[in-house]
């Protein structure tokens, strides 16, 4: 990867006054998301209040380069894309905003999976550039001095959840990359699925620690027994109490104490709870003397906990001791454009070592981008272990097809009416029987070769998604 550029991170515009300052300018962006053929290629951003002109093309190895040249502030990006054109669109700075043109190449170029030669782009819109995904946003919160192109490669190290490509994101997750050395409880916001439980496991390994994670779902164990799992007890301290039992918190000593769902809490467990905190120390249930615990704490919510105290819900001084520092994890809907890295690092928990190539069908990419995912990120990572299950194997390895997604995630569109639903579904199963051949294909449908070819292209259907990887044309 060529890349002329480094990255310089921001600072949390809750917790500084410089982070305030650091995130107030508003700018352009264009992500590149996703290349549908080559999924673990790494994603990138590109900062455009400083740019000019973005060339997009084919060339022989990913690279993304910046150029001053005739006072033209240009960026040169090229991708291993075999439906790409060497010069195929052009994204350019004008009076009413960004354009996006076509340069007359061979497949096109789509926004919001419709074909388009020239348009101003408007924020949110996705750009399909041959198998290759994009993504505009116009106003976004800019972290001052940042690089103008920031390259995911440049993060990998980095775990996946403190991995973000959105400017103020990727500032808030410095900043509690920095707080996980330490021993400051942090409060995880989000909606369910959002990886509160994920980014607590990973804050646990930055941190020096020496004990392990200990997770506790508040919400999942019944009342009368709360306080018990909690502090522990000793035998005979109550009907049932068999055996000594130190309790999830005294498990912790040494290590790192999670409350997920701590808005489930009662207000009997959260007043013991508090003091355990405070004081540094437990009794168990039926002991007499209490023992000193040395824990770190992680709590997590979808609950809105500020509201919750003033409804009497929840304590406040718990609530201060608990949210040292915050950090609330946004719903995937919200961050599509970390799409690409999310889907790089689930691909590896969902397929097996030995799978060989994945790729996706465009159809597949444009409905994921187009699905709201109520269910977060944790819908995302069985979308994938389903479709890669459902995908076919392929001269060239898996590729997942729209077909092989959830049915609520290829939900038809509402311009396409299920008579051209079925129309293209038959077009594609002649495709894929005959690997490509569309003179084979037209008469398996008994239509005009010409006339398949046109409805092909007017529906983004690409016969050489079903050829043999050495038979496919190449792109000019």
């Amino acid at each position: 990867m060529h890349l002329m550029a480094t990255v310089r991170s921001g600072t949390d515009p809750r917790t500084s006054t410089t982070g305030i300052e650091a995130l107030q300018a508003l700018g352009a962006y264009l992500f590149l998301v996703i290349q549908a053929q080559r999924p673990m290629d790494a994603a990138a951003r590109i900062a455009l209040n400083d740019i000019d002109e973005v060339v997009v093309g084919r060339g022989p190895e990913r690279s993304i380069e910046l150029v001053h040249v005739a006072g033209v502030r240009r960026v040169i990006v090229q991708i291993q894309d075999n439906k790409m054109s060497k010069s195929h669109a052009t994204f350019t700075r004008g009076r009413t905003g960004w354009k996006l043109k076509d340069q007359k190449s061979t497949n096109g170029t789509r926004v919001n999976g419709a074909p388009e030669e020239e348009t101003v782009l408007g924020d949110g819109d996705v750009i399909e550039i041959g198998y290759t995904f994009f993504l505009f946003r116009d106003l976004l919160p800019s972290a001052a001095g940042a690089a103008t192109v920031l390259d995911a490669a440049t993060i990998a190290g980095l775990l996946p959840g403190f991995c973000s490509l959105l400017p103020a994101l990727q500032s808030e997750l410095e900043n509690l990359r920095r707080i996980a050395t330490t021993r400051v409880s942090v409060l995880l916001l989000g909606e369910t699925g959002t990886g509160k439980e994920v980014l607590a496991r990973e804050i646990t390994q930055l941190s020096a620690r020496s004990g392990h994670l200990i997770p506790v779902n508040c919400g999942a164990i019944p009342d009368g027994m709360l306080e018990g799992q909690l502090f522990g007890h000793r035998k005979g301290a109550f009907s049932g109490a068999i055996a000594n039992r130190d309790g999830f918190i005294r498990a912790s000593d040494g290590g790192t104490l999670f409350l997920d769902e701590i808005g489930d809490l009662p207000m009997a467990a959260q007043a013991s709870l508090l003091r355990a905190l405070s004081e540094g120390e437990v009794t168990r249930i039926g002991d007499e003397r209490p023992i000193k615990v040395d824990i770190r704490v992680i709590s997590a919510t979808n609950k809105p906990l500020d509201e919750m105290i003033e409804r009497r819900e929840f304590r406040l001084d718990l609530l201060q001791r608990l949210d040292e520092h915050r950090h609330c994890l946004p719903p995937l809907r919200e961050r599509l454009e970390d799409l690409g890295l999310m889907i790089r690092a689930l691909l590896p928990r969902v397929t097996e070592p030995r799978s060989g190539t994945l790729s996706f069908h465009a159809s597949a990419l444009r409905a994921m981008f187009q699905y709201s995912w109520p269910g977060n990120v944790r819908e995302l990572e069985k979308c994938l272990k389903d479709a890669v299950a459902l995908a076919a194997e392929r001269e060239d390895g898996k590729r997942i097809e729209l077909q092989n997604l959830p049915e609520k995630v290829r939900a038809q569109r509402p311009e396409e009416t299920v008579r051209e639903s079925k129309e293209k579904s038959k077009w594609v199963a002649a495709l894929m029987a005959t690997k490509g051949n569309v003179a084979l294909a037209a008469r398996k449908l008994k239509v005009v070769r010409q006339t398949l070819i046109q409805r092909l292209k007017a529906s983004g259907i690409d016969p050489n998604d079903y050829r043999p990887e050495g038979k496919k044309q190449v792109r000019g």
